[in-house]
C-alpha cells in the first residue's frame, strides 16, 4: 500500500521489541489549534443577477396609460374641437355668444388634451424595486467589504517530547510539527467585486431609461406592500422574476455572513498521544540501522539459526531412512562441503543443496537395492 521505506523497517522488526518499545515509552505532547473561517453570503448577487434582465425588458416595453385634460377655454384658444366637445355645448348652452344664420358660435368650449403617460401603477411597481434594490446592494457592498478583511485562518501546531528504554538502552525524542493555511484567494475577492460593479453599472442604466426618468420627474408615489395583483403581474413572465426580486429583498434584509472560531489547546489527546509514540518508533528504527553490530549477539543469533536448520534437515533425513547410520550422512555430504568451502564461504542455501543432492542419492540407491 506505500512504498515509504520506513514501513519495511517497521515490517522487518521483531514485534516483541516494538511492542515492549511502545510500552516502555513515556511521553508529553501538546497540541495548539486556532480556527477561523468566514462564509460570505453572496446569493443576494445570484438573485438579483438574474432579475436584471427582466427588469430591463419590463422598461423597454413599458406600460402606458392615456390620460384626458379637460379645460374650458376661450374659443380662439381651443386646439381642437371634438365631438366631446360638441356635446359639452350642448350641456352648457351659456358657452354659446351667439346664433346666427352661418350657425353657432361659441364664447367658450372644451378643450381636450390627450396624454400618454407611463404613471402606472406596474411601472411604479418596477420603478420602487429599482430604488429598493439599488439602496440594498450599497448595504449588502459594505457589509461584504467589512467581511473581506477578515482572511480565513486555520493553524496546528503539535509538540512532543518522548523517553523510552530497552534494556540498557535509553532512547528519547522531541520534535514540533506545525502548519498553517493561507486564507481566501485573492482572485476570488475580485470576482465579487467584479460582479457588484457591474450590478451598479446595470442599474445606473436602468435609472436612465425613459420611463424612469419620467416618473422621478414627476415624483411618482413609491409602491408599497401589499402589492396588487394585477392581470399582468400575475400573468407577465418578466413581471414574475421581478416579483420573485421583490419577496427576496423583504425577506433578506439581514446580512447572513456566516463568522465560525474555534481556538483550543490540549496535552492530553489520546489519539496524538498514540500518533507520536508510533513516530518515536519509526525514527527510532531508522536511527537504529546506524547501529554497530553487537559480535557476541550477532554469533549467537548466527549459531541458533545453523542449529535450527541442521536439526530440521537431520530430521527430515531420519523420517526417509530411520536406519541411516551418522558414518554414512559424514560419506555422503564431507566431501561436497570440503568442495564449496574451497571456492567461497559456505551459506545455508548452499548448505541445503549439497543436502539435497545426498538425500537424492542416497534414495535412488536405496530403490535400485531394493
Amino acid at each position: 500500500m506505500s512504498n515509504l521505506s520506513v514501513f519495511d523497517l517497521y515490517e522487518q522488526e521483531n514485534e516483541q521489541l516494538t511492542t515492549r518499545f511502545l510500552n516502555n515509552t513515556k511521553s508529553e505532547i501538546r497540541v495548539n489549534t486556532d480556527f477561523e473561517k468566514v462564509e460570505l453570503d453572496t446569493e443576494w448577487i445570484d438573485e438579483i443577477e438574474m432579475a436584471v434582465p427582466h427588469l430591463d425588458a419590463i422598461f423597454k416595453n413599458p406600460n402606458r396609460f392615456i390620460i384626458n385634460e379637460e379645460e374650458v377655454v376661450k374659443i380662439e384658444k381651443a386646439k381642437r374641437v371634438t365631438v366631446e366637445s360638441i356635446k359639452d355645448l350642448a350641456k352648457h348652452t351659456n358657452f354659446i355668444q351667439a346664433i346666427d344664420e352661418e350657425g353657432v358660435k361659441p364664447a367658450k368650449i372644451l378643450n381636450i388634451n390627450k396624454e400618454e403617460t407611463f404613471d402606472t401603477y406596474e411601472n411604479r411597481l418596477i420603478y420602487t424595486l429599482i430604488q429598493n434594490t439599488k439602496n440594498f446592494i450599497s448595504v449588502r457592498k459594505e457589509a461584504l467589504l467589512s467581511k473581506l478583511s477578515i482572511q480565513a485562518k486555520d493553524e496546528k501546531k503539535f509538540a512532543y517530547n518522548g523517553h523510552t528504554v530497552l534494556g540498557n538502552e535509553a532512547i528519547g525524542i522531541s520534535f514540533e510539527i506545525s502548519s498553517k493555511k493561507q486564507g481566501d484567494s485573492k482572485n476570488d475577492t475580485k470576482e465579487l467585486l467584479d460582479r457588484i460593479e457591474h450590478l451598479d453599472l446595470e442599474f445606473t442604466i436602468l435609472t436612465q431609461m425613459e420611463v424612469y426618468k419620467s416618473l422621478a420627474k414627476i415624483h411618482a408615489a413609491l409602491v408599497r406592500p401589499p402589492i396588487k395583483k394585477t392581470n399582468m403581474i400575475l400573468k407577465n413572465t418578466h413581471f414574475q422574476y421581478a416579483m420573485r426580486l421583490w419577496d427576496y429583498i423583504q425577506e433578506n434584509l439581514d446580512d447572513k455572513t456566516k463568522r465560525t472560531s474555534d481556538k483550543d489547546q490540549s496535552d492530553d489527546n489520546q489519539a496524538m498521544i498514540r500518533y507520536g509514540n508510533e513516530t518515536f518508533l519509526l525514527n527510532y528504527l531508522a536511527l537504529n540501522t546506524l547501529s554497530r553490530i553487537d559480535e557476541e549477539n550477532a554469533e549467537e543469533k548466527n549459531k541458533e539459526a545453523r542449529d535450527f536448520i541442521t536439526n530440521q534437515l537431520i530430521e527430515q533425513l531420519i523420517v526417509i531412512n530411520p536406519d541411516l547410520t551418522p558414518e554414512e550422512l559424514e560419506s555422503k555430504i564431507t566431501g561436497r562441503i570440503a568442495q564449496i568451502r574451497t571456492a567461497h564461504t559456505a551459506t545455508l542455501t548452499e548448505i541445503r543443496k549439497v543436502f539435497k543432492e545426498s538425500f537424492d542419492k542416497f534414495i535412488d540407491k536405496v530403490e535400485s537395492n531394493g
